[in-house]
């Protein structure tokens, strides 16, 4: 037994030794070989960011403007001011904590006494009204509730000359909003045209009898998620009393989901983020989704003028690329189309940078000097220092290099 034991341990150990050497062979006398094989991966777009999500809010504070010149709107035919105040003191399921603002701050119960004071037009209207002090309280106390309205003419004046006012308005409103960017605060503001009757107050107070459509307006301050659920709600359904314009400031969630991805040219991305240029392609073609993007936004007009492209350090010339602008208006999709050429990509970086530009109807409607304002001609649908007063808003937006969209592309 022991020998037919010991004959199979060494049997065993020929068949290894063997095994052994063949193995050798096959590596080629155990010298190390590097397996040189390209994998060929199916290129993938970049992934997309995160979705960041709108919430309704739940508790509101309803600010309205309460010096004698909103008198005229309420004096004028028709409902159009009153639908404007029950949009947005309505907002809310839960029952908005409302004050009007004028020589002091007066308290009222319920939306539906604000409504009754309204329709019996009993109110009280103070001599003047303070527009900084109502910008002021909307932001400080936007930790305290969800979101903030205040229902204004817009008019932003002080004492002393109307041009140094412009000097220190944006200075003014800045300062307010000093840190505040850390709290994803957003402002939205919408432009209503309502009917007016009655006394207009110059920027001096000089009083003047108009009758017609005046600007009317509604900011809502709040952390974005707020303000965002109130655009997407109004968007959806803007009332018996539409909105002409708005403009959102503080949008950056929306801006981070604009992503250029390549459309063709690159072969593959890397592990670690770079692009592999694709031999015997001359173009590289990347595509980004503008949809979500103001409309004022999404043309090519705006892209032709606040698109900063740079190779390297150096800003390339726009003729050195494409841009395209494509619209398509059966699903509302908007795409910006960039086209480089292949040449000089490989081993470099390329960022493409987009500035902020404000929507053109805020210059539009801005009035440098109402005194000679009257009911028939233009200036009836234009707000004094309208434009000096919401530059001061645009710091929201704003990054130390003044882009709205930045992105860094890598290649290899």
């Amino acid at each position: 037994m022991k020998s037919t034991k010991n004959k199979i341990i060494l049997g065993v150990l020929a068949l290894l030794i063997v095994g052994g050497l063949i193995y050798t062979s096959c590596r080629g006398g155990g010298d190390t070989v590097t397996d040189t094989t390209v994998t060929r991966t199916t290129p993938t777009p970049e992934p997309e960011p995160e979705p960041l999500e709108s919430k309704q809010p739940k508790t509101s504070l309803f600010l309205m403007d309460n010096s004698v010149s909103m008198l005229a709107y309420l004096n004028a035919s028709g409902s159009d001011f009153q639908d404007v105040v029950t949009n947005f003191s309505y907002f809310t399921d839960q029952e908005p904590k409302i004050q009007l603002y004028g020589d002091s701050i007066i308290d009222i119960e319920s939306r539906d006494a604000l409504k009754t004071k309204l329709d019996n037009k009993d109110l009280k209207w103070s001599g003047n009204s303070d527009l900084k002090a109502m910008l002021k309280t909307m932001i400080e106390g936007s930790k305290a509730t969800d979101i903030t309205f205040l229902l204004t003419d817009g008019i932003y004046s002080a004492k002393g000359d109307m041009v140094s006012q412009r000097s220190w308005l944006k200075k003014d409103i800045t300062s307010m909003l000093k840190g505040k960017q850390k709290d994803a605060i957003a402002i939205i503001v919408f432009k209503y045209d309502v009917n007016f009757s009655g006394k207009y107050y110059c920027y001096n107070n000089t009083p003047k009898p108009l009758s017609g459509k005046r600007p009317l307006y509604v900011f809502a301050v709040g952390q974005w998620k707020y303000v965002k659920y109130l655009e997407n709600e109004l968007k959806k359904d803007k009332g018996s009393c539409p909105y002409t314009d708005y403009v959102f400031y503080g949008d950056k969630c929306t801006y981070s989901k604009v992503k250029f991805s390549f459309r063709d040219g690159i072969r593959e991305i890397d592990n670690e983020g770079n692009h592999i240029l694709e031999s015997g392609k001359e173009d590289v073609v990347f595509t980004a989704d503008l949809s979500e993007l103001p409309k004022h936004m999404q043309t090519k007009e705006y892209w032709k003028n606040n698109l900063e492209v740079f190779l390297g350090s150096s800003k390339m010339d726009s003729k050195d690329y494409k841009m395209k602008i494509e619209s398509n208006k059966q699903n509302n999709k908007c795409t910006c189309i960039l086209t480089f050429n292949s040449s000089g990509l490989r081993l470099s970086e390329l960022s493409i940078n987009l500035k902020y530009e404000a929507p053109s109807w805020i210059a539009e409607t801005n009035d440098d000097n109402d005194l000679t304002i009257n009911s028939s001609n233009e200036q009836m649908s234009k707000t004094f220092n309208l434009k000096y007063l919401l530059e001061g808003f645009s710091v929201l937006d704003k990054t130390e290099s003044d882009y709205v969209i930045v992105q860094t592309i890598k290649f290899k």
